[in-house]
């Protein structure tokens, strides 16, 4: 049975990804965010809100996100909900804000992570909560050294100790709170 705010098309929670759109499922929204000019100085990337009883819409935007439509085509599908009655918001990031690659996340008993070009956070939780020990990057250089890292080292992360991970950031120079 499937839950009445569950789709088989576009699952609450769910990022999908292609080489030129980043699309994200909110419980009331859509977030649709371009990658052309993502992690470059100068640049722009437009990013489309769609908000409302985004059934309807679900099918279409991963549709355009898989076969890289332009950002006018996108601009023009998702303006066109707000004569179903969704409501549909624009803006703009920097492009050096917006990470280019997606974001590497382990969430396993007593560890929690996630690891994009710009930013890190890990979450170590023993057995006692009171214990727990959150860590993040200082800077976005850090970021992208802990990214890198993490890229090659995903599958140790769940095994290491709170110990062995600020071993491992101090040797590529990542610097953690």
């Amino acid at each position: 049975m499937i839950a009445a705010n569950d789709t088989a098309a576009f699952p609450l929670g769910t990022t999908v990804e292609s080489t030129t759109w980043r699309a994200h499922r909110y419980s009331d929204s859509i977030r649709v965010t371009s990658l052309r000019g993502a992690g470059k100085v100068g640049k722009r990337c437009p990013e489309f809100t769609v908000m409302g009883d985004v059934e309807t819409v679900a099918p279409a935007v991963l549709w355009a996100v898989e076969e890289g439509a332009g950002v006018e085509t996108m601009r023009a599908m998702l303006a066109d909900v707000v004569l179903a009655g969704l409501e549909f918001y624009e803006s703009e990031k920097r492009g050096v804000d917006v990470p280019a690659r997606p974001a590497i996340k382990v969430c396993v008993p007593g560890l929690r992570a996630t690891f994009s070009e710009t930013e890190a956070s890990i979450l170590f939780i023993p057995g006692n909560l009171r214990d727990d020990t959150s860590l993040a990057t200082y800077k976005r250089a850090d970021a992208a050294k802990a990214y890198a890292w993490a890229q090659a080292n995903a599958a140790r992360l769940p095994t290491m100790t709170l110990g062995e991970f600020r071993t491992e950031m101090s040797a590529i120079g990542a610097r953690f709170s």
